[in-house]
């Protein structure tokens, strides 16, 4: 497996988070105030994990042209 295949499972994996994300902020609407909050606190956890992803997948897929 080459470092671009690799970084583009970590975008793939960015997208898969952001969409998990969309599906709890509707879910999120439905709840109480403190279970909304707790919610919300995955919600930011799972935004830094798909930063992160996309962060890396762009270097992974970018590695060979930048060192030629």
């Amino acid at each position: 497996m080459t470092l671009e295949e690799i970084g583009r499972e970590y975008l793939e994996r960015s997208k898969i988070l952001l969409e998990r994300i969309e599906k709890l902020k509707e879910e999120a609407k439905k709840l109480c105030p403190e279970k909304r909050r707790k919610l919300h606190n995955r919600i930011r956890s799972l935004a830094e994990s798909a930063y992160y992803c996309k962060l890396e997948a762009e270097k992974l897929i970018d590695y060979y042209k930048r060192n030629d």
